[in-house]
């Protein structure tokens, strides 16, 4: 892990502000989902990214009610 040497409080409602100067470069916006990962005593932020509840893919991805499903797979289960 890369040291940043950025410190911020927890905030009475527990939430933390993530500094402009690390969500640029990672491509993190306003209102983005985020997913949260426990590593040992480590809480691990990444930004959301959805994939295919099939194949893992993250491209032409559509959504059937709460799945998300890639247009591959479909094609594939139509053909099925």
């Amino acid at each position: 892990m890369k040291a940043t040497g950025i410190v911020r409080k927890v905030n009475d409602l527990g939430k933390i502000a993530i500094p402009i100067e690390l969500r640029r470069p990672m491509g993190i916006n306003i209102k983005d989902d985020m997913e949260i990962y426990v590593d040992e005593d480590n809480i691990i932020l990444k930004k959301y990214e959805p994939v295919c509840l099939f194949c893992g893919n993250t491209k032409n991805l559509k959504h059937s009610g709460n799945r998300i499903v890639c247009t591959d797979c479909i094609n594939r289960l139509v053909k099925e």
